[in-house]
């Protein structure tokens, strides 16, 4: 189970997430382009992270086997308030990135 959840914040953690300036960029900052080419650019410059924004960070830890009320969960959930909303409403790419921020202290 936790080995799963693991697998998906490394990916966040991976180098080319790290070198992805351009993730914030795909997904938020060009309005002034078409949205058929603004999806475009998002799934696949953003692949594999635009898969993270499309679910909650609740149903990717169920996806893991994790459920909200395990203890498990309120570890891995300590840092849902920074995003300004509860688990079943904020994105899993927004937690993963938190989480990624504070691994290393």
């Amino acid at each position: 189970r936790i080995n799963m959840f693991l697998a998906h914040l490394r990916v966040v953690m991976s180098d080319a997430y790290q070198r992805s300036g351009g993730l914030f960029f795909t997904l938020k900052v060009p309005n002034f382009l078409p949205k058929f080419l603004r999806a475009f650019l998002q799934r696949n410059i953003c692949n594999p992270f635009f898969s993270y924004t499309q679910i909650t960070i609740q149903e990717l830890m169920e996806e893991c086997d994790i459920y909200p009320e395990s203890e498990l969960a309120a570890v891995l959930l300590g840092q849902y308030g920074d995003a300004g909303s509860s688990p079943e409403k904020v994105s899993a790419m927004m937690h993963l990135g938190v989480m990624a921020h504070y691994v290393n202290g």
